[in-house]
């Protein structure tokens, strides 16, 4: 236990195997299924940084590591995952056994490497505050007095967006003042983002007695969006969500505006009776495909005692990595707290992390099958390395040497004769399948013996 414990914390990894099954029936036998728990933001304490590019495998793409082998007379090193041999570059001609570089240390099996200057100066951090105006004054008043504490946490070099949304969407341009605001402020005086916060107010236009708010989140996170991917795509931006209540109006809405309909209950989700429910989930999971692909992330801070549209909102935030808050209140310790942790650090660095990208190489006999966490697929295509043709070609003779080899399905007539106490009889009628077990396939079942070691087969 205490070796498991050593390597977690040098790696940030534990195993449930730590023994890799040598064959594919052993891994398939495995009740509980070969994985790796990785975190990929552990702090390591004196982990080395080295200042300049990884040297890559041209045939896989994999880092040189401990784990290589290294030939130091003819300057070649030999992938431990497609062993393919690499020539080492001009700038390792020094290498021996006594003079190895940082990677190649034993005990360096998590190394971090500086981006080179090719890769253009580094952007600051960007964050877009997208702010529910739809609340109380009381309410506005608690949300103003934290994001003014928030904005003083923040780096001098962020880059600051502020986005409020009720009826209608408004962008508000920080700390230039001749260019043209919002409306409610005047194009000739300069504004800074302390006072676009102070002079926040509530959504003007008048809410029925009888009506929720007009509230458009969705089209005001689409706008956030947008603007980062014109902006600034690719690099580390986060956009903020502070949300006081259901969205009443355009994409992604949850429910009417009339008080008459009740928001929806995990029952009206559970019988898909939600109306409204899965054209805000295609509205978010576009959303979230947008962000990934622009490298963004979307956090939600839902201050509400009414619903707010978690459920939807689900997908883009977990496929971007976000975090998510949930208080009954702006003025609430939980969410003032939650906000101030997550700007409150030391040495001017934040420790939040943006853009990343996890890349896994495995040797010959190892592939992954999924992952499970705050992340999704970069969705590469393969079509690249097909042959249509060919592929074409290769199913038409497989077809045919079935045909040839092998007789087509016959039907069997079912009758009394055909019902027995060690038989499985499947009758599909298109509209239904019936499925009869004989009493001793129903014994074998109610004791759970295809659960049992030595019979998978069941």
């Amino acid at each position: 236990m205490t070796e498991f414990l050593e390597l977690e914390a040098q790696d940030g990894i534990r195993m449930p195997w730590n023994v890799i099954p040598g064959t594919k029936q052993e891994a398939v036998s495995c009740v509980i299924p070969v994985s790796t728990i990785y975190t990929p933001l552990k702090p390591i304490p004196e982990i080395p940084v080295l200042p300049y590019a990884p040297l890559r495998c041209r045939m896989c793409r994999s880092i040189l590591n401990p784990f290589a082998i290294v030939d130091y007379v003819a300057k070649i090193w030999g992938c431990p995952f497609c062993f393919q041999r690499n020539q080492f570059p001009q700038h390792y001609s020094s290498i021996s056994e006594n003079n190895l570089p940082a990677e190649l240390f034993p005990q360096y099996t998590t190394v971090e490497y500086l981006s080179s200057a090719k890769t253009g100066p580094a952007v600051p951090p960007v964050f877009i505050f997208v702010v529910d105006t739809c609340m109380i004054e009381e309410e506005i008043g608690y949300l103003k007095s934290a994001l003014a504490q928030a904005v003083e946490l923040l780096p001098d070099n962020s880059l600051v967006g502020f986005i409020t949304f009720g009826t209608y969407v408004q962008v508000h341009e920080l700390g230039f003042g001749l260019l043209p605001k919002s409306y409610v402020f005047k194009g000739t005086k300069e504004v800074t983002k302390e006072q676009v916060i102070e002079e926040m107010q509530k959504d003007p236009w008048p809410v029925p007695a009888d009506q929720r708010a007009s509230r458009c989140t969705g089209a005001a996170l689409s706008v956030a969006a947008n603007l980062l991917g014109v902006c600034v795509p690719g690099s580390g931006a986060r956009i903020m969500a502070f949300v006081g209540g259901p969205s009443t109006e355009g994409p992604g809405s949850i429910v009417s505006k009339s008080l008459s309909e009740p928001i929806r209950s995990h029952k009206d989700l559970d019988k898909d009776s939600a109306p409204l429910y899965d054209k805000a989930v295609k509205f978010y999971d576009q959303l979230a495909k947008q962000l990934v692909h622009q490298g963004h992330v979307l956090d939600l801070f839902a201050c509400a005692v009414d619903q707010v549209g978690v459920a939807e909102m689900k997908v883009a935030i977990e496929k971007t990595g976000g975090m998510v808050v949930l208080a009954e209140s702006f003025g609430h310790s939980v969410f003032k707290d939650s906000l101030l942790r997550i700007f409150q650090s030391a040495d001017d660095n934040l420790g939040l992390s943006f853009n990343g990208i996890l890349e896994i190489n495995c040797s010959k006999d190892v592939k992954v099958q999924g992952i499970i966490g705050p992340c999704t697929s970069l969705e590469k295509e393969l079509i690249a390395g097909f042959d249509q043709e060919a592929a074409a070609a290769v199913m038409a003779r497989f077809v045919s040497f079935k045909m040839e080899t092998e007789s087509g399905p016959e039907p069997v007539l079912l009758d009394a004769t055909a019902i027995a106490s060690d038989r499985i009889l499947l009758l599909d009628s298109y509209f239904t399948v019936v499925i009869f077990h004989g009493i001793t396939i129903a014994q074998w079942r109610n004791a759970r013996y295809q659960d049992q070691e030595g019979h998978e087969v069941l």
